[in-house]
């Protein structure tokens, strides 16, 4: 039986009653032999526990940015917030997937998050990021952001959207997965990056210039978070989410 993936959703900042996933991410899971779900944004907490109950992985998906008030940061002015509502529920759901599930809390379910997924699972357990790259070091933000005006762009174009090699780092779970040093170069579209990693999170890839393009969880059955956009191109990353699926099948 196809193991069922579950995907948190976007609240669209302007219109709060629209929320929606990328048409990318669901063509990728089902792809690699998943079922793909979406877990809207309940406030009831039993209500989560019930969705939860349902899947048997997880993938966080990218979006807008997390508050840093989440870290003890002020907010710098390139910060673009998501909306209220997808944040709290998106930190209920991590704090819930990172605890486990189930009567007694043993059952930690497989997890993907992917760019600003990964930044929320950095922030969940103690972490901060550079809240702007560009901010950081004048240049660098070119190498990851997106240059077209609008971010949400589904291009994959190269004019639209930087691409770049990863490197992994040997020994890794995201390593092993790939079997390879470096990647290709990926689809990047993040403006921010993992700073000071979270409580038991390990770097697993770095671009060139060393801003930190994955992290994995030492202490959990597959918690593998990348920051640039796999689903952006399948077939070179199909590793990966098999990975998750296998994981999420077992």
């Amino acid at each position: 039986m196809k193991p069922v993936i579950g995907l948190n959703v976007d609240v669209n900042v302007q219109n709060p009653l629209d929320v929606k996933v990328g048409r990318r991410y669901i063509e990728a899971i089902t792809k690699a032999g998943g079922v793909p779900v979406l877990l809207p944004p309940v406030t009831d907490d039993d209500d989560l526990d019930r969705l939860l109950s349902l899947v048997n992985g997880v993938v966080l998906i990218g979006g807008l940015d997390y508050s840093p008030l989440l870290y003890g940061e002020a907010q710098d002015p390139t910060v673009k917030t998501l909306h209220p509502d997808r944040e709290k529920f998106d930190l209920r759901l991590i704090n819930k997937l990172l605890q486990g599930t189930g009567k007694r809390k043993k059952k930690k379910k497989p997890l993907l998050p992917i760019c600003g997924g990964l930044q929320l699972l950095n922030i969940a357990l103690g972490g901060t990021l550079f809240q702007d790259l560009e901010t950081k070091q004048a240049g660098l933000g070119d190498t990851h952001r997106p240059k077209a005006k609008d971010a949400a762009t589904p291009s994959t174009a190269a004019r639209d959207y930087p691409h770049h090699p990863v490197n992994l780092v040997d020994g890794t779970r995201l390593a092993k997965i790939f079997g390879t040093p470096t990647l290709k170069p990926v689809l990047s579209s993040h403006h921010q990056a993992v700073n000071r990693l979270g409580e038991g999170l390990v770097v697993n890839a770095r671009a060139d210039d060393g801003v930190i393009e994955g992290i994995e969880l030492t202490n959990h059955p597959f918690a593998v978070a990348v920051q640039w956009h796999p689903e952006a191109h399948p077939e070179d990353s199909m590793p990966l989410f098999q990975a998750l699926i296998q994981a999420s099948a077992a």
